[in-house]
């Protein structure tokens, strides 16, 4: 790098500045101080590395965002087609035709307030502005602009439903009224925990019925019309345990059924055709919810006009059932005692019962083992000083979910 300040010929004052990689940078002035401060004033930017090329600058937010995105192809089908969406609806008809040094902080808040006002989630208003965020970083990393102008920006709040969580009679229920052939994976989405992606991506191979054990190695992921075999959320594979009888409804499933399935699928179509969510919820799901709902108050979809409400537990009225609350029941269903959970019984008492703390109960908790540390477990030990602890103070259930990654594998033994 190297700089000088020469006189031209009409008596101004040039100074030129020699940026190795990047050619020379020229600015002329009429007085000499001017055009020996931006020179020292360039230099120190160039040494704090936080030059930027001006003439890259004037490139236009869609001349950088569009092969910006053309290089996310190690993204997954449907995070890849979301961005596509948000850039072409929200992010290129305001800052499309700008240059990229015209954006500003106040800009970006004032677009965030003008989607809020269109009445735009605030889940995706956050993730438009993520999204915005993540090209200019890209262009800061390019050097193309100096700072991020879209840091800091105020975001809405994302606002969630409150959880539901439905009974065992309401799990069974929905499970005898669907077609036979979908009354496992029922059971598989409600006693696993899977998503619905991963429920309808299982496939022979993955389900151990001796062990009662279902590998999620993969999901299936519909986008745009298409259906993509991709590994799991967050790229983890995982292994649960499913009860007694969750293993004979699957065993029986599989008799039945297992010759219809394409690609060695689990749960499939009539025709033998993978699931797909929209058509499933549309001729499977809503039918069995609103019948259901016509036998027990209070458990309506968002299409089914909401009866009298009914007592504990069942769900507030007027609210709907999505194929996502069936996960919910899991959670419960992992915190039930241990003998009634290892022998499959699905009594809905359970959830009433409150056993006191030195009742003797074995109760199951609902992490996984890798959650336990050392330390932690002999600090409880330490802390049970009326009988020797037995493995740390810790056992694990014989037979029932031994791998890392299940969830409520460990029990505590009480101090009676």
């Amino acid at each position: 790098m190297a700089g000088w300040i020469i006189k031209t010929d009409n008596g101004r004052w040039k100074a030129r500045l020699s940026i190795a990689g990047q050619g020379t940078r020229n600015k002329t002035f009429d007085r000499k101080i001017d055009a020996d401060k931006w020179l020292r004033n360039e230099q120190a930017r160039l040494d704090r590395s936080e030059w930027t090329d001006p003439r890259l600058a004037r490139t236009t937010f869609a001349e950088w965002a569009i092969p910006w995105l053309d290089t996310r192809r190690h993204l997954k089908p449907k995070t890849l087609a979301g961005y596509e969406s948000l850039l072409s609806v929200h992010l290129l008809p305001r800052f499309g035709q700008l240059p990229l040094a015209a954006i500003d902080p106040l800009m970006i808040e004032t677009w965030v307030v003008e989607l809020t006002d269109s009445e735009l989630s605030p889940s995706r208003t956050r993730q438009a502005h993520q999204l915005l965020s993540m090209i200019l970083k890209a262009a800061v990393r390019a050097r193309r602009l100096t700072s991020n102008p879209a840091e800091g920006t105020p975001l809405p709040r994302a606002t969630r439903r409150a959880p539901r969580f439905l009974t065992a009679d309401q799990v069974d229920g929905l499970a005898a009224l669907v077609p036979g052939r979908y009354r496992g994976l029922i059971h598989v989405l409600a006693y696993g925990g899977l998503r619905w992606a991963e429920a309808v991506g299982l496939k022979m191979e993955h389900v151990n019925l001796l062990r009662r054990r279902i590998a999620v190695v993969e999901t299936l992921s519909e986008v745009k019309g298409q259906l993509y075999a991709v590994p799991p959320k967050t790229w983890e594979t995982r292994t649960i345990a499913v009860p007694p009888f969750v293993a004979d409804v699957l065993g029986e499933h599989i008799g039945r059924f297992a010759r219809d399935t394409m690609d060695d699928l689990l749960f499939v179509t009539d025709n033998g055709t993978p699931l797909r969510s929209s058509n499933f919820r549309r001729w499977v799901w809503k039918p069995a919810v609103a019948e259901l709902a016509r036998k027990a108050s209070g458990f309506t979809t968002s299409d089914t006009p909401a009866p009298p409400c009914s007592s504990p537990p069942a769900p507030t009225p007027g609210t709907s059932v999505s194929i996502s609350d069936t996960r919910r029941f899991a959670s419960r269903w992992m915190s039930m005692d241990i003998s009634t959970r290892a022998s499959g019984t699905r009594s809905p008492s359970v959830w009433n019962a409150t056993p006191s703390a030195n009742s003797g109960d074995r109760r199951f908790l609902a992490r996984p083992l890798r959650a336990l540390r050392p330390g932690w477990r002999r600090r409880r030990a330490e802390s049970d000083t009326s009988k020797p602890p037995v493995n740390g103070g810790f056992d694990v259930a014989p037979g029932v979910g031994l791998e890392p990654t299940t969830y409520g594998l460990t029990v505590r033994r009480s101090a009676n």
